[in-house]
């Protein structure tokens, strides 16, 4: 008989890991409607995934029939994703933070000037929702996983991967500095973090509170 978990990581499965890594503690319905996929068939994939410890899951409700699981991704299915814990980046900024730490913020301050200012560049004379787009799409694009969502007076940041994890818990400086660029990168919004992976959270996730349109001009007569 073939072991149903020789081989985990069937491209069915990895898509069933990036679902979860993206929706964040999913139902096996929400994974269902997510993927197309009917629910048992997802539970053979979600047994499989367990029993490769990739995934884990916790139980809500109580009682006959109000029971169900969230699935989430172990430190294992974590370290699936790409990281700078790992390699010539981590070398560095592992040394600069024990030999020269201003020149560590130094440097990520830089970096996060630049992004901004693209940011700012990108979206000038647009709605501010436009600079949170552009924003989500720069964090994407550097292996956040970044989702943004929003209307005309405010929007939201979800963060599902941090490449920079292993550095932040080191140094939780780095976060307050992405906080601060955060609200740099679109002028006069009010920035809110309402989840925090340090803190416990499998994401981060950022409350943007925009600054009110400029009013007509007011004509004073003679």
């Amino acid at each position: 008989m073939k072991d149903p978990i020789a081989d985990p990581l069937t491209p069915a499965r990895k898509e069933v890991i990036l679902a979860i890594k993206l929706i964040g503690e999913p139902t096996v319905e929400q994974l269902g409607e997510h993927l197309g996929l009917s629910v048992s068939t997802l539970r053979a994939h979600l047994l499989s995934l367990e029993a490769a410890r990739l995934i884990g899951h916790q139980t809500e409700g109580q009682g006959p029939g109000r029971r169900r699981h969230r699935y989430f991704l172990t430190q294992v299915g974590e370290d699936l994703f790409p990281s700078e814990n790992s390699g010539l980046v981590s070398v560095l900024t592992q040394l600069l933070l024990r030999s020269a730490p201003h020149e560590l913020e130094r440097f990520f301050e830089l970096a996060g000037d630049r992004r901004a200012a693209n940011i700012r560049a990108m979206s000038a004379g647009r709605p501010a929702g436009a600079a949170l787009a552009n924003l989500a799409v720069a964090f994407d694009a550097t292996g956040y996983m970044a989702r943004a969502e929003g209307d005309e007076n405010g929007g939201r940041m979800e963060l599902h991967h941090c490449p920079f994890l292993g550095l932040a818990r080191e140094w939780p400086g780095f976060c307050e500095l992405e906080l601060r660029k955060l609200a740099e990168s679109i002028p006069g919004s009010a920035v809110s973090r309402e989840r925090f992976r340090l803190a416990g959270d499998r994401i981060c996730a950022y409350r943007f509170a925009y600054a009110p349109p400029p009013g007509p001009e007011r004509v004073t007569e003679p």
